[in-house]
């Protein structure tokens, strides 16, 4: 958990999801990191990462 919440892989990820590089990611790296710091982030983190596989595809759940 130490390793992804760290900031500079937050910020790296940041770096990879917003494509134009002139976009100011501050105030969303200093709003990710105080998350990080609740007693449940990790486990909710967790439970996001491991949960199973929606019985919809994403654009099946549009239509």
């Amino acid at each position: 958990w130490r390793r992804i919440s760290d900031p500079r892989s937050i910020d790296k990820v940041l770096k990879q999801v917003y494509a134009d590089g002139s976009i100011k990611t501050d105030r969303v790296l200093s709003r990710i990191l105080e998350i990080t710091q609740h007693p449940a982030a990790a486990a909710s983190f967790a439970s996001i990462m491991f949960a199973p596989k929606g019985q919809l595809s994403f654009q099946e759940s549009l239509s």
